[in-house]
């Protein structure tokens, strides 16, 4: 229940050995290379192993970079998304859409920000302030833990901010499954299991996991169109694209 992501990723890449795909490992995208009449011709990028700068020659370039999770205290994401490839992007004169909005999830571990995810309050997980109260009940008096991500996270922020938070610093909220049992926890759960006890030093099955919302998404990005086009619109034809330019994932953005 908590591991499809992983298997997806794990499928991706062997789909990229069957096609023979080249991987340039550790190798930081530095800017785009466009030419006089505003297409893409490649990339520049880094080689962190011995500090020299490749340029690569491409007919598309496509930008999977990732959202900008990190530059918030607390965040889902892998440590790279930095917002890289919409700096490239704003580097090379192009616009970039709805970087306000920004999704946070209820339930990410205080401190790495790893996720814990909803499932585990589907499994019947439930959050509690510094006082013991399961304080959604407030919030939400019908659906309580289960209501959307919004609600769950704005009540656990003003938990928080009213001084009702877990810890030295009142700076987390507790999520509690130990009520849930060991044999459901590794059976529904085990992924969540085996992070409470890497990254927050908790053992799920006896004591509860301290979390706070989390940046999880950012629904702004490159603009692009349904085929993954990057877009630079102009008076005359608001749909022009970007010869030679691509976006997809969360780089992207398609409203």
């Amino acid at each position: 229940a908590d591991r499809t992501g992983h298997a997806m990723l794990h499928t991706l890449y062997q789909q990229c050995l069957k096609n023979k795909a080249e991987f340039f490992v550790e190798y930081i995208a530095l800017d785009l290379i466009m030419d006089e009449d505003g297409s893409c011709k490649g990339l520049v990028a880094w080689d962190l192993d011995t500090g020299e700068l490749h340029r690569f020659n491409a007919k598309m370039v496509i930008l999977a970079s990732g959202g900008y999770g990190r530059a918030f205290f607390s965040c889902t994401s892998a440590h790279t998304c930095t917002g890289d490839g919409h700096g490239m992007v704003a580097r090379a004169g192009l616009g970039l859409q709805d970087m306000e909005f920004v999704q946070f999830h209820p339930t990410g571990i205080y401190g790495s920000g790893c996720l814990i995810t909803e499932g585990a309050r589907g499994e019947g997980g439930y959050l509690t302030n510094s006082e013991g109260e399961r304080f959604m009940e407030r919030y939400a008096p019908t659906v309580k833990d289960l209501a959307s991500r919004d609600v769950v996270s704005r009540g656990m922020a003003q938990e928080i901010r009213d001084g009702r938070g877990v810890g030295e610093h009142g700076e987390y909220i507790h999520l509690h499954l130990e009520h849930l049992g060991s044999e459901v926890l590794w059976e529904r759960l085990p992924g969540i299991t085996e992070t409470a006890k890497i990254f927050a030093g908790v053992d799920a099955t006896k004591e509860p996991i301290p979390v706070l919302p989390t940046v999880h998404y950012n629904m702004g990005g490159i603009p692009t169109n349904y085929k993954g086009e990057v877009l630079r619109p102009t008076a005359k034809d608001p749909n022009a694209i970007v010869p030679g330019l691509m976006a997809a994932g969360e780089a992207a953005c398609v409203s």
